[in-house]
């Protein structure tokens, strides 16, 4: 993995994948799981900050309480269960997130996150206004 900074998302720019796809994720070494930035679906305009693991997402799927909706889930994807756990972590979570729903893989998040500025300065992206109504 790259360094800790390195943000991937759906887009090559993290602006774009943020505030138009709504995620981004980074491999966090020392914590060895995915930290995420995502668009909070319960406040409008407020980004909120996730973890997840390889782990998770494909015991959730195969043992968890998924696993009778995986066939669907991959179905949504286009994806067969090889296919897609051969995808980047990137695209796994933006995929599961896609079809579950954040809180189904943050939980609801109680603290409401960031607001766009913060995520802004956060990111060292310049603010733009467009960003509010993304």
């Amino acid at each position: 993995m790259t360094k800790d900074r390195t943000w991937h998302g759906n887009d090559v720019n993290k602006a774009i994948s943020l505030f138009e796809y709504g995620l981004l994720t980074r491999y966090v070494t020392k914590e060895k799981e995915w930290q995420c930035l995502y668009k909070n679906s319960v406040c409008p305009n407020m980004f909120s900050v996730g973890w997840t693991s390889e782990v998770i997402l494909e015991e959730t799927l195969t043992t968890g309480w998924a696993k009778d909706k995986k066939t669907r889930f991959l179905l949504f994807c286009g994806s067969t269960w090889e296919e897609w756990i051969a995808l980047n972590m990137s695209s796994r979570i933006s995929d599961f997130v896609a079809y579950f729903g954040e809180l189904n893989l943050f939980g609801e998040d109680y603290w409401g996150g960031y607001t766009v500025k913060e995520m802004c300065k956060r990111l060292h992206i310049k603010y733009d206004e467009d960003y509010e109504n993304a």
